[in-house]
């Protein structure tokens, strides 16, 4: 708090040395009280009372200075500025007054009304303590009331910018936001289908273990065996309850999440440019997009999109040579089909590997310091995407120069 008060009220004394005489060559007008309304706007409750009184005295201090440096004397500096610190005082006041009136927010144009007043009444005051009844004249008058217009302008004009600033950044963190939350849904939802795949294997292995115990069972000599057989296939039935539930809960989650009517294709593609260009660059790695949208295609499949370029653009990303990358993505309508590209110039899949590159858990991705394996599930998830899920086509041709996946998806599945 005390750095906060030191600060603004420094800020305040240095700009009140920027100022205009209207009037005689006394009294100066200061854009410096202008601060007191902005520090509100940009501080919220800021210490108006302990700054207004350092401010009004430090105001008086820093002419006396800058008077006796020009003048080498200090005799008629009293009188000449003395008064400022009843402007200040008043100012500053009646800005606390008011601020805490409507709790430090402007939030309409007309509320700057009073703010006029209280210039007005805070010159005034000064005025009548140099002039007396003198200030009372009409030129004077209308002299006050327009710098009072004239620095309350001044004042909306920066609320005006700092609102929209605020705006702008508000809006670009929530853009932001957004982009991060649909990728993570496109996430989730591809763990969901593939944990709702598995539950099948989870079924099958519960049966063939308790065809196990029904076999043992009926042997004498091996009741020890066929017991435990039983109790592995009770465990892998709770396991199964479990991970069923686990797959409700998220799905039920998801689905009440997902508002959104859809995107199109071209939005898809262009956020997914951000978050894989943020991937290379973290990789030290630098990708080129050629993108051709020859059909900009509107759909409320955006997620299962997402998962599937996402890991198509992510195997480009990790098979890229000497850290460049070529990326082309094409779009194009096909009578009643959308067919999409995604080339690559990346080191390309060996023979030896194409026919298995769709199979769960194969991967090529080995770590070999840690000896660490990649699932393996990314293009075993991405063909169940396209085929189970948006009853597409899908086909991969590859060599030395880089590697193009072909899917082809019908209209009546994406379009909306």
């Amino acid at each position: 708090m005390k750095r906060k008060i030191f600060f603004c009220s420094v800020l305040i004394i240095f700009a009140a040395q920027f100022n205009i005489n209207l009037y005689n060559s006394d009294f100066m007008i200061a854009v410096a009280v202008i601060l007191f309304s902005l520090f509100a706007f940009i501080l919220g409750r800021y210490p108006i009372i302990p700054i207004t009184l350092i401010v009004a005295p430090g105001v008086f201090l820093s002419r006396a200075l800058f008077y006796f440096v020009r003048t080498g004397t200090m005799q008629g500096s009293v009188i000449s500025y003395g008064p400022e610190i009843v402007f200040y005082l008043m100012y500053g006041i009646c800005i606390y007054l008011y601020f805490n009136k409507i709790n430090f927010k402007l939030t309409k144009s007309y509320m700057l009304i009073p703010i006029v007043a209280i210039d007005y009444i805070a010159n005034l005051s000064e005025l009548l303590l140099r002039n007396g009844i003198y200030t009372f004249t009409l030129q004077l008058q209308i002299i006050l009331l327009i710098v009072a217009i004239l620095r309350t302008i001044l004042i909306g004009g920066f609320w005006v910018g700092l609102e929209y600033q605020n705006f702008s950044l508000l809006k670009h963190e929530h853009a932001q936001r957004y982009k991060k939350l649909l990728i993570l849904i496109s996430r989730l939802k591809s763990e969901v289908i593939w944990m709702d795949k598995n539950s099948s294997l989870i079924e099958n292995t519960m049966n063939t273990s308790y065809k196990l115990y029904e076999q043992l069972k009926e042997r004498d000599n091996l009741t020890a065996l066929s017991e435990e057989a039983l109790s592995v296939a009770k465990d892998i039935h709770e396991i199964k309850k479990e991970y069923n539930l686990i797959i409700r809960g998220i799905s039920e989650a998801l689905n009440s999440s997902l508002k959104d009517e859809g995107m199109n294709i071209s939005k898809i593609i262009q956020m997914l440019q951000e978050i894989i260009d943020l991937d290379a660059k973290g990789s030290n790695k630098e990708i080129y997009w050629e993108i051709i949208i020859d059909y900009d295609f509107y759909t409320n499949k955006q997620y299962y999109l997402l998962s599937i370029f996402r890991n198509l653009f992510n195997n480009a990303l990790e098979a890229s040579k000497d850290g460049v990358l070529n990326i082309k993505f094409t779009s194009k309508n096909q009578e009643d089909d959308i067919i999409l590209y995604i080339t690559d110039n990346g080191s390309g899949i060996s023979d030896e590997y194409m026919e298995y590159i769709f199979n769960p858990g194969f991967s090529t991705k080995i770590n070999y310091s840690t000896g660490e394996v990649k699932r393996g599930l990314g293009l075993s998830l991405v063909r169940d995407l396209v085929e189970k899920e948006l009853s597409g086509k899908m086909s991969v041709t590859s060599d030395s120069t880089g590697t193009t996946f072909k899917i082809i998806l019908p209209k009546k599945t994406l379009e909306v």
